[in-house]
C-alpha cells in the first residue's frame, strides 16, 4: 500500500523508457569482452565484439529512443518529487546509498555512453 505512493507504474516504465533493451545490449558486451580477456594475448582482436554489438538489432533504435525521452523522463522525476514527498525521500536516501548519484545522474548514463564508445572506437582505431 504505501508503495502506491511512491509512484504510478506507468511514470515509471516512462522514467526508465528502453533501460532493460540498452542493459541487453551492455550485458552481451560485457560477457563477450570477459570471456575475450581470459584468453588474452598480443595479437588478440576486439573489433569483432563491437562489431557484433554495433550490429546487434534495436541497439541504436533504442539509444535514439531513450535520448528522445531523456528530458521527459527528467520533467516526471522532478514533478513527482515535488507532489510526492515519499518518492522524493526515498531518492534521497538511495543517493545516499549509492556514491552521491542521484537519479537524474543515472539516468543520464546511457546518454554519457555514446562519447564514451565514440573515443574507445578512436582509440582502438589509433592503435592497431
Amino acid at each position: 500500500q504505501a508503495h502506491k505512493n511512491l509512484l504510478d507504474p506507468i511514470k515509471a516504465q516512462e522514467i526508465f523508457f528502453r533501460i532493460p533493451e540498452i542493459t541487453v545490449h551492455h550485458e552481451f558486451f560485457y560477457e563477450q569482452l570477459r570471456r575475450r580477456s581470459m584468453t588474452w594475448s598480443r595479437h588478440q582482436l576486439l573489433g569483432d565484439i563491437l562489431l557484433q554489438l554495433f550490429h546487434k538489432p534495436g541497439l541504436f533504435g533504442a539509444y535514439a529512443s531513450y535520448i528522445d525521452n531523456f528530458n521527459h523522463a527528467l520533467e516526471i522525476v522532478r514533478d513527482t518529487r515535488a507532489s510526492r514527498p515519499a518518492f522524493s525521500k526515498l531518492l534521497d536516501k538511495l543517493r545516499s546509498k549509492s556514491n552521491q548519484l542521484s537519479l537524474e545522474d543515472l539516468l543520464y548514463l546511457p546518454v554519457d555512453h555514446i562519447p564514451v564508445y565514440l573515443e574507445l572506437l578512436k582509440e582502438l582505431i589509433k592503435q592497431t
